[in-house]
């Protein structure tokens, strides 16, 4: 029982699908990653546009 692996039984099961209901999992797994991704880089985003509003702001008064 100890030689069970979680990987390849997951990896076993997924190759019997049809290749259409693969197809569908692997574009909903790319969107997933995307849509984190996407999110990430908004909340950066979020997060820095004070900072970057303070320097704008420096390179005017410079001028």
């Amino acid at each position: 029982m100890g030689d069970y692996n979680f990987s390849a039984d997951l990896l076993n099961k997924f190759l019997q699908l049809t290749p259409w209901v693969q197809a569908f999992i692997g574009l909903k797994v790319c969107v997933i990653i995307l849509g984190f991704f996407y999110f990430f880089n908004q909340a950066i985003n979020a997060v820095m546009k004070p900072f970057c509003i303070q320097r704008d702001n420096r390179s005017k008064e410079e001028e």
